[in-house]
């Protein structure tokens, strides 16, 4: 009795010889005397060439070698142009770009950058937030915000938020719109918020009025109750497509700026009361502090955590003092930049 080892060895040299047959007793290709089946492989991968052809092309990847020993033409910046674009490098970061020629300035380096947002001139800025976004929005001084007018503007992110349920242990108050109201309420009567630039408090104000425009995308029911899994970077590009369409931040790089800051509040919003649970704090802390303002982050957060009834805000408050200290004492060592 054959193993099953020889009897496809055996199977497959059979079928070799019928092939060899059928062309006339002469296989193509380099490998035809192998009708053993023992060489499947390369017969599959050298099918339709022939030894000198095969030999030519080892020698040109041979003889392009370099002095490493690596052939050359893999290398970064010789690489074979073909159908493929020619790989360009971002004059403004230095990251390499794949797809040609490099986009629009405002787009190019896509993302919040702290740096770039405190080099910009904030007088301009304001003149040209007040051009473009409604003034029930733009909310620059503690006053009472005209939520009838921003449901109005608002109105297609503003229903779904109105619908969208959540836990009454932890939000007594009602649905996501009910909620997002008592932030805003209570970011602007902070004495924090007081203190910051006419622009800095508009930023923030319209980071609190969309910290959770997410939820309603998010809503899961587990175990009879209702989560929000990951809605705050869904709420980030939520926010982007929202501040494009709404208020036109787009096609000037300080309003792209200042719209990317406030996604980036949006995103992270929740970071300051979990921070103490980060096993790696300082990488954390460096990568948000890259991006924005940690002192804007956590003003944000007490907001959300004053702004809802059914629970007791004193664990989470002090979280979010501990992330406030922590940030301020690495950034007065130079840990981080803002």
């Amino acid at each position: 009795m054959r193993l099953p080892e020889e009897r496809s060895e055996r199977n497959d040299g059979r079928n070799a010889e019928r092939r060899d047959a059928a062309n006339g007793g002469e296989r193509p290709g380099a490998f035809g005397a192998n009708a053993d089946g023992r060489n499947r492989y390369r017969r599959r991968r050298f099918k339709g060439r022939d030894a000198a052809t095969t030999g030519e092309r080892r020698g040109e990847r041979g003889g392009n070698k370099g002095e490493t020993g690596k052939n050359e033409r893999f290398e970064r910046g010789n690489r074979p142009v073909g159908n493929r674009r020619s790989f360009e490098r971002n004059e403004r970061n230095g990251r390499g770009e794949k797809n040609g020629p490099n986009r629009d300035g405002l787009t190019r380096d896509f993302g919040a950058s702290a740096v770039r947002f405190a080099q910009i001139d904030e007088d301009r800025l304001l003149e040209k937030l007040q051009a473009k976004t409604p003034s029930a929005a733009l909310v620059l001084e503690a006053r009472s915000v005209d939520w009838a007018a921003v449901e109005e503007i608002f109105a297609e992110w503003v229903e779904p938020m109105k619908a969208s349920p959540q836990n009454s242990d932890h939000h007594a108050e009602g649905d996501v719109w009910t909620h997002t109201k008592m932030v805003c309420e209570t970011l602007i009567g902070l004495p924090e918020w007081s203190t910051l630039t006419p622009t800095r408090r508009a930023l923030t104000f319209l980071a609190a009025l969309w910290h959770d425009v997410g939820k309603p995308r998010c809503v899961r029911y587990r175990n009879g109750r209702v989560t929000t899994p990951k809605h705050g970077p869904k709420g980030a590009s939520v926010a982007r497509r929202l501040l494009i369409e709404k208020c036109g931040y787009d096609g000037d790089a300080d309003l792209v700026e200042f719209r990317e800051q406030i996604c980036c509040l949006v995103e992270n919003h929740t970071k300051p009361r979990c921070f103490r649970d980060f096993y790696c704090k300082n990488e954390e802390l460096e990568r948000v502090a890259s991006r924005t303002s940690c002192d804007w982050l956590a003003l944000i957060s007490e907001a959300d955590v004053k702004g809802r009834l059914g629970v007791s805000p004193g664990s989470r408050l002090a979280k979010i003092e501990f992330f406030r200290r922590f940030a301020r004492r690495r950034l007065a060592n130079g840990g981080a930049n803002e």
